[in-house]
């Protein structure tokens, strides 16, 4: 903090952003200015808090730019900020939030292309979907995003009942990102951008050498019980951590066998750090999957996935649902679903790669 005559300057630090926050647009401690200490405590870490008040569940994710109220996303001006006690927020989201507390009725402004805008009682939340400007700021400071369309060429991978083979439809999700990523000045590169097998050693040869802040490898699910649905975010782990998990990585290794031994030494090579960040990132997805997806997120796992373990860089492979459920098959070839199921996707890597500067800047503890 600088004193400077009567005025004191707080300056933070949001990702790569040096911000000066005057007056009473700074940090707030929200354990007092909410009083916070007098609500139940549900879930208490350094990563999360999360409080239930006044018939409210409010979520704190650390370096994350936003909070969770119930079931919503409410973007902030500066990334969260905990400590093992507490978490700090920018004051005019805390205002809101006391307001919201105190039994105020509080309009929260929603995507302008879905909602009628109304008359705020109190000063407003920042919107649902992340800024123009936000995301373009967040584009300006990251680097590559890998996209990897799984299977193509004579691997079709999974194939629905009534034939959509999961190379086709992955290839096609993976276009329309790429396409939705560079409008908002993304840097991005796919391993394939058409229909050709490329072996998992040569996807994992473009990760090396392109050295991405974050590689996605699409997917599309299959299981024998038809009513199986759903999206499922998996991340890099040597072990999986449930039967269905080690299924789909058996599944997408084609062969590749897990040695943990060999696994252990890639994973010196790339750091342990990416394997931390690869798991922040599921759970980014997962939060954002849960709350804006037609068809249910099914969580974030872990699994021996050897592309993943060996892409070089903070990795998540997404299945995008199950090409065995009829329902979900119809949802999938639907052009507006597709173009819904890509905005989520862009607004999980907005905020991943969000918290890869926070994380970069030193706020993760």
């Amino acid at each position: 903090m600088i004193k400077w005559g009567r005025v004191y300057v707080f300056f933070i630090l949001t990702g790569a952003f040096l911000i000066p926050l005057q007056g009473n647009s700074g940090l707030v401690s929200v354990k007092e200015f909410l009083q916070l200490d007098k609500c139940g405590e549900v879930t208490n870490s350094v990563y999360l808090k999360r409080f239930v008040c006044a018939g409210h569940s409010i979520s704190f994710i650390n370096s994350a730019n936003f909070i969770g109220i119930d079931n919503q996303v409410i973007y902030t001006s500066a990334p969260v900020y905990c400590t093992k006690e507490d978490c700090f927020i920018p004051y005019h989201v805390a205002e809101n939030l006391r307001a919201l507390l105190q039994g105020k009725k509080i309009t929260i402004l929603k995507n302008q292309k879905k909602t009628t805008l109304l008359k705020y009682e109190v000063s407003p939340f920042f919107n649902f979907y992340p800024r123009e400007e936000f995301i373009r700021k967040v584009a300006a400071h990251s680097g590559i995003i890998l996209i990897d369309p799984g299977h193509g060429g004579e691997d079709s991978g999974a194939i629905s009942p009534s034939g959509l083979k999961e190379k086709d439809l992955v290839l096609d999700i993976a276009l329309r990102l790429q396409r939705k990523l560079q409008s908002k000045g993304f840097k991005t590169l796919l391993t394939r951008t058409k229909d050709i097998y490329v072996p998992l050693e040569e996807r994992s040869r473009i990760s090396m050498q392109a050295t991405p802040d974050l590689f996605l490898s699409i997917h599309a699910n299959y299981a024998s019980n038809s009513e199986a649905r759903g999206v499922e975010i998996y991340y890099a782990g040597f072990f999986a951590s449930d039967v269905q998990a080690e299924r789909v990585a058996e599944i997408e290794n084609t062969g590749k066998k897990i040695n943990p031994q060999v696994m252990r030494i890639v994973a010196d090579l790339i750091l342990w750090r990416q394997l931390e960040l690869s798991l922040r990132y599921a759970k980014i997805f997962h939060y954002f999957f849960s709350r804006y997806s037609k068809t249910p997120s099914r969580g974030a796992r872990k699994g021996p996935f050897w592309i993943l373990l060996s892409a070089g860089a903070p990795s998540i492979l997404l299945e995008v649902g199950f090409l065995s459920n009829r329902k979900e098959e119809k949802l999938l070839r639907s052009k507006e679903y597709k173009e819904e199921l890509v905005d989520v996707i862009m607004m999980a890597i907005v905020n991943s790669l969000q918290l890869k500067e926070t994380w970069k800047n030193g706020f993760l503890r």
